[in-house]
This record gives structure tokens, C-alpha cells and sequence, in this order.
């Protein structure tokens, strides 16, 4: 009697097995990519698809995920998750790796130590602690300058494809329900009320400024290193377009995903 197949889902790692031998019978040359990220590329699957659920959906490629909600530039880059980035740069010819890193790094708990205790009327700007600050995304540009590196050595043509997230809006009921985490975030808002800062027009330029940090050290790095691409997704949601404090709804996520898949197009038309 024929044994009956297994009705558990694939592994990411199945997946992307049955990806590359699909891809190896008809060699359709699918570009072979790698993921590694955040909640932007790894949103909780019962509230709504992320970028990397989107992407993978409406192009056509050999792809290994292996990004996590909440995770941080630094977890990425460092132990066991490093080490696992480097096997499989090692053991597969990747033409591209997606990565989303950096807003964790400056969110949440992080984000206290980086704000300065004010009076509501002083200018949104005081509440920046600029030593702080420094040290935190000159942190954040070490671990891309690290991951650039792990790249130059093991698959030097293998193109580095990132974004920059965009302004978020800070709010008390920005948080959001999961099955297994129960009710998270918001991540900015508490900080910045805590702080001192609870006008909402300074809490929005203070959060725009934030993440304009992340973009310009994202750049800065792009404008030095040719197989490091940046898709500037700062600016590209409308207001309603935010599904809590700092994550798109599904709509948003369309829009991200739609702008990285243009460039990953631009690099690999085979991916269309």
C-alpha cells in the first residue's frame, strides 16, 4: 500500500528545497534569495501578510526565510543567528539577500535611555539624548558594515537588498493583539510620554526624526558599497496605512513589498 503523505505544513526550509530542485528541473534561472529580518518581513501571519509574504507571493523565486518578529540588527549579527546567516551564504549560491534591521534596535525598551526627561513645552528637539543616540546608530551602521563584510567574503556578488521603514506615528493605542504574545507595543508612545514629550505634533516630529537617523546611516553605507541597494520606503504610507504604532496594514505592507520587488526585478528580471 502506498504510504499516505504527511498533512503537516512544510518547513521554511522544505520550501526552500522544493523551491531549488523545482528550479533546477526547469531551469527557469529563478534568482536563489536569502531573508533575514524583522517584523516588517516577519509579521504574525493571523493579523496579515508581511513584505516577505507579499514578495513571495508575487515573484517568482527560490527562497529561504529566515527572519523573526521583534528580532534586533545586533541579535542578527551576533551567536548563533550570525552563524547561521554564514552556513547558508556558505552552502547556497544566493544572488540576493533581503534584510530588514534597525528599528528594534531603537524602539521599546531601547528607546528610553535615549530620550531626555522634558517639560511638554520645551521644543521636541531637547528630548533628544545625542550621546545616546550616536551610540546607538553608530551600533546599528557597525552591524550592517559586519553583515556587509560576512557578504564580501562568502557570495561577494550577491546583491544586498534592505529599506529604511518610514515615519511612524506615535500613539497610546498603537499596540496590537497576537494568539501568542498576547497584546504588544505600542513602542514609541510610552518613552516618549514617560519622558515628558505628550504633545503629539513633537511626538510625531520626534519619531520622523528617529527614523530619518536610520535612513541617513542606511545611506551613507549604500553610497560606499555597489551590491548594497536601498529602497527608500520613507514616506510611502499614508497615515491610515499604519496597522498599529510602527507596522503597515496590509495594504502598506503591498506598497513595501511592491517597491522592494521592483529592485529586486531590476537585478534579476528572471524574478518577474
Amino acid at each position: 500500500m502506498p504510504q499516505k503523505k504527511s498533512s503537516k505544513p512544510k518547513t521554511r526550509y522544505q520550501k526552500f528545497m522544493a523551491q531549488l530542485r523545482r528550479n533546477q528541473r526547469d531551469g527557469k534561472g529563478r534568482p536563489l534569495v536569502l531573508s533575514e529580518g524583522d517584523s516588517w518581513f516577519a509579521f504574525p501571519k493571523e493579523l496579515r501578510p508581511s513584505t516577505i509574504d507579499v514578495v513571495d507571493k508575487e515573484l517568482d523565486l527560490v527562497l529561504m526565510r529566515l527572519e523573526a518578529n521583534g528580532d534586533e540588527v545586533s541579535a542578527m549579527l551576533t551567536g548563533k543567528q550570525r552563524q547561521r546567516l554564514k552556513w547558508y551564504l556558505k552552502r547556497w549560491p544566493f544572488d540576493i539577500l533581503l534584510f530588514s534591521g534597525g528599528g528594534n534596535d531603537v524602539v521599546g525598551d531601547k528607546l528610553y535611555p535615549l530620550i531626555n526627561t522634558v517639560s511638554n513645552s520645551a521644543p521636541w528637539e531637547e528630548a533628544i539624548n545625542k550621546e545616546a543616540m550616536d551610540a546607538a546608530f553608530t551600533l546599528i551602521e557597525f552591524h550592517y558594515r559586519e553583515l556587509i563584510d560576512i557578504r564580501n567574503t562568502l557570495r561577494p556578488n550577491c546583491q544586498i537588498i534592505t529599506h529604511c521603514y518610514d515615519y511612524p506615528i506615535p500613539r497610546e493605542d498603537g499596540s496590537i493583539q497576537c494568539l501568542n504574545q498576547g497584546l504588544i507595543g505600542p513602542w514609541i508612545w510610552p518613552a516618549l510620554n514617560e519622558k515628558g514629550l505628550t504633545d503629539p505634533q513633537k511626538q510625531r516630529k520626534f519619531a520622523k526624526w528617529l527614523l530619518q537617523q536610520h535612513r541617513k546611516v542606511l545611506k551613507k553605507i549604500e553610497a560606499q558599497h555597489p551590491n548594497f541597494h536601498l529602497v527608500d520606503t520613507a514616506g510611502t504610507l499614508a497615515d491610515d496605512e499604519w496597522g498599529d504604532e510602527i507596522h503597515p496594514t496590509k495594504n502598506g505592507f503591498k506598497k513595501v513589498a511592491g517597491l522592494i520587488g521592483e529592485e529586486v526585478i531590476k537585478h534579476f528580471p528572471t524574478a518577474k
